[in-house]
Parts: C-alpha cells; sequence; structure tokens
C-alpha cells in the first residue's frame, strides 16, 4: 500500500461544481494498474474514484 498527498480538481458529478484540494491518498496494488480506480481519502474518509490522467476525484454530491 502507498500513502500519496496530491493537490487533483474535485468534481462533483451532479451540481457541476469543481474545486482544488490538498488530500492523503492510500493506493493499494490494484489501483496503481488501473487509469481509472478507487482510492481511499484519508480527510473525506471515504473511497473515491480517481482518475491518473487528468488529476481528477469523482464525486457523487
Amino acid at each position: 500500500m502507498k500513502i500519496r498527498r496530491l493537490t487533483p480538481t474535485i468534481q462533483y458529478c451532479n451540481s457541476g461544481r469543481t474545486e482544488e484540494r490538498t488530500v492523503t491518498c492510500l493506493f493499494d496494488d490494484i489501483s496503481e494498474q488501473y487509469e481509472l480506480t478507487k482510492v481511499f481519502v484519508l480527510e473525506l474518509r471515504k473511497k473515491l474514484i480517481f482518475s491518473k490522467n487528468d488529476q481528477t476525484f469523482l464525486v457523487n454530491d
């Protein structure tokens, strides 16, 4: 398991709102293999979908 500190864009899917925020993420071995994956975000205490290509979290609000 790897811990990384990122400053991604958080995109709220229902409202279309976006924000940049620094978060700490836990990546497991399986999530390292894919471009679109689910990672655990410590500050939000939940798993979110993360796109490695454009550094974006997708959040259902």
